[in-house]
């Protein structure tokens, strides 16, 4: 059997036990994939039909905006001819930014709601490589039928947070989406490392007094924290 369908069958059918009452940890079903698939449930998400949540108020001028558009500038070139797309999200999982390599793939996003002003919370479309990140706190890959609603099972995106690099806060969320048979463990790579350029940027747009702060802190961290760990009991 073919290893993509193969897969597709193990999360199709460990999804299935989990509507069924039953606990979906099958071997081979990501931890992080069947805790988003519980919380999905919990929330009362249909794995069978999808539904927009628009909203009008975002703040497309924020720091956070003007921070990540050269990254996702670059991230877009970065992809190519490859049918995808790169966004950005604000902290309640409401994509602000979306920057397509092409119209057909902008179209297939349409159809699923993946557009500005949309909600891609876990709580409204289940498992994704938005809402995900949220709940998690921590980069994600999601590709085919590990999304818990049908409509998105033809997707894959890999995302990854970006916070505040004062608060630790996190400010967004920044995904690339493309479609399944185009999935590559690169994508988490590339997102990972952009959200961390983003960040920087942040960091930079704090202005120099709070930047030199910044770097002082780090400085004294890392030095105080390796005679730690060095110390520290194996």
């Amino acid at each position: 059997m073919d290893g993509g369908l193969e897969r597709h069958d193990l999360l199709t059918h460990a999804l299935a036990d989990l509507l069924e009452g039953q606990a979906p940890d099958r071997p081979g079903v990501p931890a992080h994939v069947a805790a988003s698939w519980r919380r999905s449930l919990a929330s009362g998400v249909s794995p069978t039909s999808m539904e927009g949540h628009y909203v009008a108020d975002l703040d497309l001028g924020a720091r956070l905006v003007r921070c990540a558009q050269p990254v996702i500038d670059q991230l877009g070139e970065m992809l190519g001819d490859v049918p995808a797309c790169v966004a950005l999200t604000d902290a309640r999982a409401r994509i602000v930014v979306r920057k397509d390599t092409g119209l057909w793939i902008s179209q297939m996003l349409d159809r699923v709601y993946f557009a500005r002003g949309f909600d891609y919370a876990e709580g409204a479309v289940g498992t994704n490589g938005v809402g995900t990140v949220l709940e998690s706190g921590t980069s994600v890959q999601i590709a085919g039928a590990e999304h818990f609603v049908d409509a998105l099972q033809s997707f894959a995106c890999a995302g990854a947070p970006v916070r505040d690099p004062f608060t630790g806060r996190i400010e967004g969320v920044l995904d690339i989406s493309c479609l399944r048979d185009h999935s590559t463990p690169v994508m988490h790579s590339m997102v990972r490392s952009a959200a961390r350029h983003v960040e920087r940027n942040l960091l930079l747009d704090r202005g120099q007094a709070q930047q030199a702060l910044f770097d002082l802190f780090s400085r004294v961290e890392a030095r105080t924290r390796g005679p730690w760990s060095r110390s520290a009991p194996t």
